[in-house]
């Protein structure tokens, strides 16, 4: 029968770890925790666990994810090695991990299923991998990859494995991990320029700290031809692209690359989303571009003496569309100034009982 090492690597996890252990204790033959300087009670609440399982290492933190995996592998004595971080829970039995495992001799990694507690997002990650430290090993410093010690052709399968990663909700942590994540990937990126993985990381997490001229410069250097790029990393690359092209307007190069995500990608949809999006966008510009000429159109008129109207001589009806134009283009505080002056002098306005309700709670 095959054997089961769980390896989690932590750091103040005090909120997760034990939940993390629950789920993983009577399903693995031996779990290995590789604390990197817990500073909070992580340590004390590994203590209170009623298990022989456990087994504790300390490690002094390096700045190196693979440094640290590579030491904790060397520490698992089972056949197989499941990886798990300490915000994840497994939600798959003892079974179900016999079964993902058994007869896989020319397979070296597994892919499990990873959901995002928030929003439910499913995605297949390598988290299983055979007890072989003399042949495979991690590398890179951040979103470290298992490779190959010699020139082997390593495989992964699919599993049923399940697991369900809750995250942080502290946005001060998540922001603090995604510039370490940022830094740590461009000393990656100088190590190995050509290889997409680091540039897929890289335009992906850097979103946000970036200048996304950069991160365009970055993905166009390793795609001269997206049909020939890595399938890895292809998909992700195209959309990163999307991003950083709407983020600086260049318009032309976002349909050029959401139509190259329908051509390559046909059962994509997130296609058909950067295009509907693009749509709304250029419906929302044009809205602002016709409230602009009405607003210029009416502080023209209110100056002249010898306009007139047949609707309303105080061109209250022209603040009413304003008003529901404001609110189309979700500049709610701006409506609501209109919609209370409105209210003052006794005209009604153009928005529905449900846009009235929206403005009431602003």
């Amino acid at each position: 029968m095959e054997t089961i090492s769980a390896v989690v690597i932590e750091r103040n996890e005090e909120k997760n770890i034990k939940e993390c252990l629950n789920s993983i204790v009577n399903k693995v033959d031996e779990i290995i925790i590789l604390d990197t300087g817990s500073i909070d009670s992580t340590l004390s609440q590994l203590e209170k666990i009623k298990t022989n399982k456990i087994h504790l290492y300390n490690y002094l933190w390096k700045d190196d994810f693979a440094d640290a995996r590579n030491y904790a592998w060397q520490k698992a004595t089972q056949n197989w090695i499941l990886w798990i971080d300490a915000d994840d829970r497994l939600n798959s039995s003892r079974d179900d991990l016999e079964k993902a495992i058994a007869d896989r001799r020319n397979t070296e990694i597994g892919l499990v299923n990873i959901t995002e507690k928030k929003s439910g997002h499913t995605m297949p990650t390598p988290r299983i991998v055979k007890n072989n430290f003399k042949d495979l090993c991690f590398f890179g410093i951040i979103h470290e990859e298992i490779r190959a010690r010699k020139k082997l052709d390593l495989k992964e399968f699919n599993s049923n494995i399940n697991f369900v990663h809750t995250g942080y909700d502290d946005n001060e942590v998540v922001a603090r991990k995604k510039k370490r994540n940022v830094k740590l990937l461009k000393r990656m990126n100088k190590i190995e320029p050509d290889y997409q993985r680091w540039v897929y990381f890289l335009s992906r997490d850097g979103q946000g700290i970036l200048d996304p001229r950069d991160i365009i410069e970055l993905i166009l250097k390793v795609t001269k031809n997206f049909e020939l790029v890595d399938l890895k990393y292809n998909l992700g690359m195209i959309e990163n692209l999307i991003s950083a092209s709407m983020e600086v307007g260049n318009i032309n190069m976002v349909y050029e690359n959401i139509q190259r995500l329908a051509h390559i990608y046909p059962e994509c949809v997130d296609a058909e989303y950067y295009m509907s999006l693009m749509e709304i966008q250029k419906n929302i510009n044009e809205r602002n571009v016709n409230l602009q000429k009405l607003y210029s159109f009416r502080k023209r008129m209110m100056e002249n003496q010898n306009k007139s109207s047949l609707i309303n001589s105080n061109g209250y009806h022209l603040d009413k569309l304003i008003c529901f134009l404001l609110y189309d283009c979700f500049r709610y505080d701006d409506a609501k100034k209109f919609k209370e002056y409105l209210d003052k002098q006794g005209y009604p306005s153009m928005l529905s009982e449900e846009q009235l309700k929206m403005l009431s709670v602003i």
